[in-house]
């Protein structure tokens, strides 16, 4: 490797570095909800993998008794700063539900682990433009209600009332 080559791969390791360092982190889930995400999974996987065997009684109970305490726990829990990605199956611009108040939307996990969907309810005014898939959105606001699924893959609905919401990321999908 020549030494001028050398000095562009420096320069462009400095700049990306540079540059990553610039961009705002907004579109990371905080760590509650990462280990609700992280926590239910594991949990899943092994009721999964034991589904048919001597664990398979204590893996279930294990998944049950989890469901049962964070249904309880998240329902009027207030949440700070959670992350989700507008869901609108045909890819274009995701609509809202207007009510008389607030106006709501469906939105999933940014990661794509898993169909965690969260309704969100919104202030009147608070959207003052169109949302896309891709775009990565950040709430606040207080849990209402709390549902695991029984037949989606490895999902919960979340409904909140939002008090604080801001687009963090425009990209989109």
């Amino acid at each position: 490797m020549s030494r001028r080559s050398g000095v562009k791969i420096l320069f462009a390791t400095l700049l990306a570095f540079g540059l990553s360092a610039c961009f705002s982190q907004n579109g990371t889930k905080p760590s509650d909800q990462r280990a609700l995400d992280e926590r239910y999974y594991a949990l899943w996987q092994d009721a999964v993998a034991h589904q048919s065997d001597a664990l398979a009684n204590k893996t279930g109970q294990a998944l049950a008794s989890f469901i049962t305490e964070t249904r309880e726990a998240m329902t009027d829990k207030p949440v700070q700063n959670w992350v989700c990605k507008p869901w609108n199956l045909q890819g274009k611009e995701v609509k809202l539900t207007v009510g008389e108040r607030t106006s709501s939307f469906e939105c999933i996990n940014p990661d794509g682990m898993r169909g965690s969907v969260f309704n969100l309810a919104i202030p009147s005014g608070a959207l003052t433009e169109p949302l896309y898939n891709g775009y990565t959105v950040k709430f606040s606001g207080k849990v209402e209600k709390f549902i695991f699924a029984n037949d989606a893959i490895k999902s919960f609905y979340m409904y909140v009332v939002v008090n604080a919401f801001e687009i963090v990321d425009r990209s989109r999908a």
